[in-house]
Order: C-alpha cells, then structure tokens, then sequence
C-alpha cells in the first residue's frame, strides 16, 4: 500500500517505481495520490513502466484524487497501455474523480477491461468528470462480458448521464448471474428520469445470487416519487 501527502512529487514517484521492478512476485497493489503540480507526466511514465512488469498482480487499487490538472487524458493513456498487460487480475478498484479524460480515451479504456472476462471485483470511480451516456455505454458492453463478477461498484456521481447510457449499464448488469454486491453512485445526474430507475428493479430481479445493493440517486431530481414506488414494489417481489 502506497499513499502520499501533498508535498509528495516526481522524485518520490520515480523512487517508488524503482522500487516496485524489484518486485516481480508482487501480487496485491494499492497506491493513493493525492493530485499537485508536483506530479507531472515524468512521474506517471515511471510508474507505468514499473506496473507493466508486475505481470503476476491480482489485485490492483489506485486512487488519483485530482486537484491541479496533472492527470489528464494523456496520462490515462499510458495507464491504459499498462493495465492491458496486467492480465492476471481478478480484483481492479480505480479511483480518477475529477480528472480529465475524454470519452473517447475511455471508450479505449472500457475495450482493454472487456478482455479481463477472469475478473471478479470491479470498482471504478470517475465521478465529477466530463464523461457522459457514451462512456457509459462503452462500460456497458465491457461488463457485459466479465461474467464472474461477484461485485461491482460504479460511481458517475455529477457526469452528464441520462437514460440512455445508465440503462445500458444496468441491463449489462443484468447478465452477471454471479453478482451479490452492487454499487450506483450517480447523485447529481440530472437527467436519469423514473425509466432510468425503474431498469434497476427490472435487471436486480434477474440477479439471485444479490445480497447487498447500494443505490446513490442524491439530487436527481427527474427521479419523482411515482418511479421511487414502483422501484421499491419490484424490489420487494425479488427473493
């Protein structure tokens, strides 16, 4: 587990990424870095260089907690390069709110975690980003094909999502027979109306092997107390 404070900056990025090539047996990774100006692209190069040999990592968690701009689309581009080669992940927790990126550089991003079809925990956080219903419908059909997932937790909280790419979302959700944990973290979409909430109670009907469902709908406010009623009745007909 690798965390920072706010002074921390590229030497100590590329130290640590020094560190991690001597670590090829390494099977569990966890780095949080809290977003400055001191980390520039020389230090995430650096560690991408350093993941992309940790061929053997199953367990992957980073959280970039972004406050200056230094992690951008190009940034996840080389990220994305890596995570590419990790392919004996079976749990991927990423953490880039408000960072920038592109919906096409995460349509790049969703095709890569289509292919880790052995995964079984995925949690992905890009709330407060610019990414909208594409992005979500690229996610989607990346889901759609890990069918050993057992949870999944996704947090859009403040994107600019609709119907359209939430209830894709949901009904890929909808296929993953294995799921007992899931996790929608979309308050501040304002544009997911009661249809939008309503494909959640359809699609958590399918899932019987669910034991724990979080849903975060703070301040969307197309969501009206009809589409609450009739969610809470379908969820009360599951078993």
């Amino acid at each position: 587990s690798i965390a920072d404070d706010a002074q921390f900056n590229d030497e100590g990025l590329v130290k640590i990424s020094e560190n991690l090539r001597q670590m090829m047996a390494l099977r569990s990774l966890e780095i949080k870095l809290k977003g400055n100006d001191k980390i520039t692209k020389k230090g995430f190069t650096a560690l991408n260089d350093s993941l992309v040999k940790l061929i053997g990592l199953e367990e992957l968690n980073i959280s970039f907690i972004e406050e200056s701009g230094s992690f951008n689309d190009q940034s996840f581009s080389g990220f994305i390069q890596t995570l590419s080669k990790l392919t004996m992940l079976k749990s991927l927790t990423l953490a880039f709110p408000k960072c920038y990126i592109s919906n096409e550089r995460f349509t790049e991003f969703s095709q890569v975690l289509a292919k880790f079809s052995h995964l079984r925990k995925l949690k992905l956080d890009f709330s407060w980003s610019l990414l909208g219903d594409e992005s979500l419908s690229e996610l989607a059909k990346a889901i759609s094909c890990l069918l050993y997932l057992t949870s999944l937790e996704v947090d859009f909280t403040a994107c600019s999502v609709g119907n359209k790419g939430f209830q894709e979302l949901v009904k890929a959700t909808s296929g993953l027979f294995n799921l007992n944990k899931l996790g929608l973290d979309f308050a501040w979409c304002r544009d997911i109306t009661d249809e939008g909430l309503i494909s959640v109670g359809e699609a958590v009907g399918k899932l019987d092997n669910l034991v724990r469902m979080v849903i975060n709908f703070k301040e969307v406010r197309k969501v009206s107390e009809i589409g609450v009623l009739r969610f809470c009745e379908m969820l009360l007909k599951c078993n």
